[in-house]
């Protein structure tokens, strides 16, 4: 049995997750930790000892009396958990992936940010800049996207498209997110 199958055993019940939840927020001793989930302290002394044998709590004496004993967390099982579900997750497709980073904000008028595909080199962005007019019937959005020309023609961002057709494009693909946050925002009144 592997260290992660440990981890997985012992999140497996919901009264063990419950520790778990209890002990992120901060060090407990067992008779803390049985009274919060209202069983006996038998009961939790059972999943107290799971915890330990896989490695996700660790306890410590307390003071001169070698009985109480505080119950702590381990980050080290959660962080291999985390890696191994990302692993899982990347194989499928979808991974966290900074897109954009604000380089201006002045509300309510313009919003500035650099912006980056998912198939950006190191150091190859693009800009976007959002301004917000007052209107008689709302607020007008208005986009500009720049940096394109920096790009090279391949580049797998173009999706073979060069020139009005790649401009026409981005233009349909920033309409089409534009129409979705207005929607949303009128689902939301």
């Amino acid at each position: 049995m592997t260290d992660l199958d440990g981890t997985l055993i012992a999140l497996s019940d919901p009264t063990r997750r419950g520790v778990i939840d209890l002990l992120r927020r901060k060090p407990r001793r067992a008779g803390e930790l049985s009274a919060a989930l209202e069983m006996s302290p038998a009961a939790m002394s059972r999943h107290l000892r799971v915890l330990r044998t896989h490695g996700l709590v660790e306890e410590d004496h307390a003071g001169p009396d070698a009985r109480v004993r505080i119950y702590r967390l381990r980050r080290e099982p959660f962080r291999e958990l985390r890696k191994w579900l990302d692993d899982v997750e990347s194989a499928r497709g979808p991974r966290t992936f900074e897109v954009g980073k604000v380089t201006l904000w002045d509300p309510p008028r313009r919003l500035e940010l650099e912006w980056r595909g998912v198939n950006f080199k190191p150091g190859e962005k693009t800009s976007v800049e959002v301004t917000f007019t007052e209107s008689a019937s709302g607020t007008l959005v208005t986009v500009r996207h720049r940096g394109w020309s920096s790009l090279p023609e391949d580049h797998p961002v173009r999706h073979g498209l060069v020139g009005p057709a790649f401009s026409r494009m981005i233009g349909l693909w920033w309409g089409q997110l534009m129409t979705s946050l207005r929607e949303h925002v009128e689902t939301r009144r």
